[in-house]
Order: structure tokens, then C-alpha cells, then sequence
């Protein structure tokens, strides 16, 4: 039997570069591969967009996140500004 849970899993994975101005596509969350602070833009109300801009969003920074943490957000940006974690994967459920 098909368990619906598992068709909202994470299937792929793209590398994340840090960026102040750089948008990433919409993701089922960030895996941490070397530990650190994590700066992010979050998306609110389900990716609002304007003319392709995000519209409303939050600055938050996770403090301190463990090497092979995995974040369940989604976020706009990763910030390249307060950002000392790397090897950063942002995770696609689509």
C-alpha cells in the first residue's frame, strides 16, 4: 500500500552557494553538511511572489546548527552575511 508520506519526502538535492542576492528554488528544507550559523530569508504565506520578487519575508539565523543537520524551512535565500556553516544542499520533494 502507498503510503502518502512518502511522496512528500525529500528526492533530490541541489548545493547551495550562500548569497545576500541570490534566490534559491522553493525546497523542502536545507541539509547542514559542515555545522555552523545558517542566515536565511524565509518564505511566508506559501512562497508569495511579486513580479517574480518574494514579496514578504523574515531574516532568521540558526545558531550553532550540527554538521549533518537537516533543517525542515523553506527559504528564499541563504545568506552568504552571518553564514558559517558549508556544504549547504537545499531539498526538492518535487
Amino acid at each position: 500500500m502507498w503510503d502518502s508520506k512518502l511522496a512528500q519526502l525529500p528526492r533530490q538535492g541541489v548545493a547551495v552557494t550562500p548569497s545576500d542576492t541570490t534566490e534559491i528554488a522553493a525546497n523542502g528544507g536545507l541539509y547542514v553538511g559542515t555545522g555552523g550559523n545558517v542566515a536565511v530569508h524565509t518564505i511566508r504565506d506559501a512562497e508569495l511572489k511579486v513580479e517574480g520578487k518574494i514579496a514578504s519575508i523574515t531574516s532568521l539565523v540558526f545558531k550553532n546548527v550540527a554538521s549533518g543537520q537537516v533543517l525542515p524551512i523553506q527559504v528564499a535565500r541563504v545568506l552568504s552575511t552571518g553564514t558559517t556553516a558549508s556544504d549547504i544542499i537545499a531539498l526538492k520533494s518535487h
